[in-house]
């Protein structure tokens, strides 16, 4: 399989056809084998059609957009830097609308803290750089390089862990078993089963959530810290880690909560495809073996190199290499409403969009209320208050937000459960949501009443209805209300259903369709008990013949 990446110049800096930084890279080429199975066959098509998507003469239709929304820009880590601190209006800008990729490639010598010194494998062949490049014992990881990487990551090769084992991708199911027909558990010391196709997507990242090249586009930290005590202290688990074999592929999905995404390859090689131009959305279908790929662009991710990825970015990823990358979620400043509507489409196909759900990470957006309701406040208190303060975010991004508190009740994720054993809200989530949306309340009544008086609020109202215009657009029709999920339990309510024998359901559809099969089993019980009735009954008694 050949595939293209970025060429760098002697100082780390991304070599470019013209001084555009949207416009294309001069590229090196490399080709790799890929291990395939029969099973994984599908996969490997895929794969095929991904590393040909950055082929130069590839035939674009004529609507598509190379600078459009997700399209990848390649830039290094001073680059970077350096736009963050003299054009910050840029840098904000390509942070919202596009995938960002730092090539650090060329600079990696292994995670920090990690003293390596293993031997280099072979990385390829058909170098058509000017000088042959030096072996890379992360490119292509050898078994003991990995089991180090594990280590210094606290990760056990001996611990049976959830996997998703592709190979069962094209087995038979029934459609409620669609999201966990491949999920099983197995060793991290298995990597090198060349009969086995696995990727651990949910391992426990000991890293920090929020990278260092986006602190200051993130509030998090700063909101966790503002003093406002909240009861509830779980807010998911936004960091991982992801290790997985050669010739395994994720197909077509969007990350979970409409939340942004930073992956930092730390061994391996990827191919990281987008979608360029427009979002995941419910109706798309890139789980078969032949996507349409028209309008989706490759980046190739090599050790050192780190990829942030804004809200609602469709991506599929291809494992060249045995690989590992650590990766976080987080919630971007000004992109709420991006973060929105990315939760209502989870909201209303939530399988058919992510690989994986984690609603507790929500309680993040608590804090972060209440961190700007006093920005706001502090401002609208001063002799002269700004048209709009400007540690906020922008006007449509906060309306994002309040939205979102506004609905959040409402807008649960679809995901795979189990009604015995449910998914749960956090002890004291749902009082820190009722608290902060009494909050969210008062101060949009404080709001509406100083219309009149302040810039910033007609900023924010315009901006809200607006919004709440193309939300209510999206919302499915009211005919599939019974399909829509349900506000989860938490373990109050759970032990108390328990106690009465109930189970959880997260659709009226399902409890209607247990309910259907309820009935069905009873209607057989008793069928069954009369048959035996009947047997045991004397064949002498003539009263049976009436």
């Amino acid at each position: 399989m050949t595939i293209r990446w970025p060429r760098v110049d002697m100082h780390g800096e991304v070599m470019r056809e013209t001084d555009d930084i949207l416009g294309p890279v001069v590229t090196e080429e490399r080709t790799f084998e890929v291990r395939v199975s029969e099973e994984t066959r599908a996969d490997f098509h895929i794969g095929t059609q991904l590393a040909a998507l950055n082929h130069p003469g590839r035939v674009r239709p004529a609507k598509y957009d190379p600078r459009g929304r997700h399209s990848p820009v390649y830039l290094s880590p001073r680059q970077w830097r350096t736009m963050v601190r003299h054009d910050r209006e840029q840098a904000e800008g390509l942070v919202r609308d596009h995938c960002i990729v730092l090539l650090g490639f060329s600079q990696y010598s292994g995670p920090d803290g990690l003293d390596l010194e293993p031997e280099g494998e072979s990385i390829g062949s058909d170098h058509t750089g000017s000088e042959p490049p030096e072996p890379s014992p992360w490119l292509v990881p050898s078994e003991a390089t990995l089991h180090q990487l594990f280590h210094h990551l606290r990760l056990s090769i001996e611990t049976e862990r959830p996997v998703v084992d592709v190979t069962g991708r094209g087995s038979d199911s029934q459609a409620r078993d669609q999201g966990t027909k491949m999920c099983k558990h197995d060793k991290l010391a298995n990597m090198f089963d060349p009969r086995k196709f696995m990727n651990f997507l949910v391992l426990q990242g000991i890293h920090s959530a929020i990278p260092e090249e986006l602190r200051s586009f993130i509030d998090t930290d700063i909101a966790a810290n503002d003093g406002f005590h909240f009861q509830c202290a779980d807010c998911g688990k936004p960091s991982w880690v992801i290790a997985a074999q050669d010739g395994v592929c994720s197909r077509g999905h969007a990350d979970t909560g409409g939340c942004a995404t930073c992956v930092h390859l730390l061994a391996g090689l990827k191919l990281w495809a987008v979608r360029v131009g427009t979002s995941m959305a419910r109706e798309e279908d890139f789980i078969g073996d032949d996507p349409n790929l028209e309008d989706w662009e490759v980046i190739v991710l090599r050790p050192g190199d780190k990829l942030l990825m804004p809200p609602r970015t469709a991506h599929a990823v291809y494992s060249l290499t045995r690989s590992v990358a650590r990766g976080s979620v987080y919630y971007l400043a000004n992109s709420y409403d991006h973060t929105l509507f990315g939760m209502l489409e989870e909201h209303v196909a939530g399988l058919a969009i992510t690989n994986t759900a984690d609603p507790a990470h929500t309680g993040h957006l608590f804090r972060l209320w209440m961190y700007y309701q006093r920005l706001w406040e502090v401002n609208e208190a001063r002799p002269r208050p700004s048209d709009w303060p400007p540690t906020l975010p922008t006007a449509r991004s906060l309306a994002g937000l309040t939205l979102i508190l506004e609905h959040l009740k409402s807008l649960t994720p679809s995901m795979p459960y189990s009604p015995t054993k449910p998914p749960m809200w956090p002890d004291w989530y749902k009082h820190d949501r009722r608290c902060t949306r009494l909050a969210l309340n008062n101060w949009l009544a404080n709001v509406k009443a100083t219309e009149r008086t302040s810039p910033a609020a007609v900023a924010f109202l315009s901006a809200r209805t607006e919004l709440q215009g193309e939300y209510k657009l999206r919302l499915p029709p009211k005919s599939e209300a019974h399909r829509r999920p349900r506000d989860l339990w938490d373990s109050k309510k759970w032990r108390q259903a328990f106690k009465e024998g109930r189970v959880f359901y997260l659709t009226q559809e399902d409890e209607d369709e247990a309910d259907r099969e309820w009935e069905e089993e009873c209607e057989i019980a008793r069928a069954r008990s009369k048959n035996k009735k009947v047997k045991k009954a004397d064949p002498d008694d003539e009263s049976l013949l009436h």
